[in-house]
């Protein structure tokens, strides 16, 4: 097993895990190093066959994060999350590794995980599925479609709209449309608000679509994302916008998914939801949704 500490010496060997090993929403490497802070740096523990584990540890050292899922064959990834836990406890001596994973990981640890403890959940998110090969929002037709319908229609009647990629979009604009979304938000969403600042500085790398409204000149709204590894599943990772005009989201997100059905995607992922967060999403009709669970793990006694 390799621990590997430089982003850029590590780039090649995580890029080539994730496209051999990569399932989940958030393996996407430019998304990974976006999250890293002054206080959280990035690691990339490699193993044979180019399996690996993405993760970020705490400048104080005690506190570990593990970033997305495991990268490796299904049958073989309990085995590498613990070899990647002894390096955390046994050779680093942290307190505590803090994880987000699926239901099945989460119960697989809580029943094999002999010699740790797993901690009470911290919270969980539910994460809405769209398969766009019978989602029919994109006609906007009967009675289930109604209010959207409307509100589309009256939206286009008030408003002068453009569609333009992101990156025609001046940072100046995509700054301020994080910051505006920011004020609306709580503050457990100062870490996205310093990712989705990384990905405008870094021109959107990591993304395969980054869309914006102009409403009435005005640009308004960011939706990005990419293709999750190994499928042909999308993973809608960025939705914001700066709440200048009513309807705003609802168009925003209406204009995503319009996008994606064109582009034959099986699934659209819409990303982890609180409950206030998932609402708003169920009102575009998903077609079913999973939970991830965020939790530590801690040495026992």
């Amino acid at each position: 097993m390799d621990v590997l500490f430089d982003s850029k010496i590590f780039e090649e060997k995580a890029v080539k895990s994730i496209q051999l090993y990569g399932h989940d929403a958030e393996h996407n490497f430019s998304h990974f190093l976006n999250q890293q802070t002054i206080a959280k740096l990035p690691v990339f523990f490699g193993f044979d066959s180019f399996k690996g584990v993405l993760a970020f540890k705490s400048r104080t050292g005690k506190l570990w994060y593990m970033f997305s899922e495991v990268l490796a064959p299904a049958d073989e990834r309990f085995d590498v999350f613990l070899k990647f836990v002894d390096y955390v406890f046994n050779v680093d001596c942290a307190d505590r590794l803090q994880i987000e994973v699926e239901s099945g990981f989460r119960d697989l640890l809580k029943s094999r995980l002999d010699n740790f403890r797993v901690g009470k959940e911290i919270y969980s998110l539910e994460w809405p599925l769209f398969d766009m090969k019978v989602w029919n929002g994109d006609r906007l037709e009967g009675k289930d479609w109604k209010k959207l319908r409307n509100l589309l229609h009256k939206f286009l009647r008030e408003h002068k709209v453009e569609v333009v990629d992101s990156s025609s979009v001046s940072k100046a604009d995509l700054s301020r449309i994080v910051v505006d979304w920011n004020k609306r938000r709580g503050a457990d969403d100062f870490v996205r608000k310093h990712g989705y600042m990384n990905f405008i500085d870094n021109g959107f790398a990591g993304c395969d679509i980054a869309k914006s409204l102009v409403v009435d000149g005005v640009p308004c709204s960011i939706t990005a994302g990419w293709r999750i590894p190994n499928s042909d599943s999308y993973y809608s990772a960025i939705g914001i916008l700066d709440y200048s005009v009513d309807g705003l989201g609802e168009v925003a997100n209406l204009y995503d998914l319009f996008e994606l059905k064109k582009r034959n995607f099986g699934l659209v992922n819409f990303g982890g939801s609180d409950p206030d967060l998932l609402e708003f999403k169920k009102k575009f009709r998903p077609s079913s949704s999973y939970k991830t669970h965020i939790f530590s793990i801690m040495r026992k006694g």
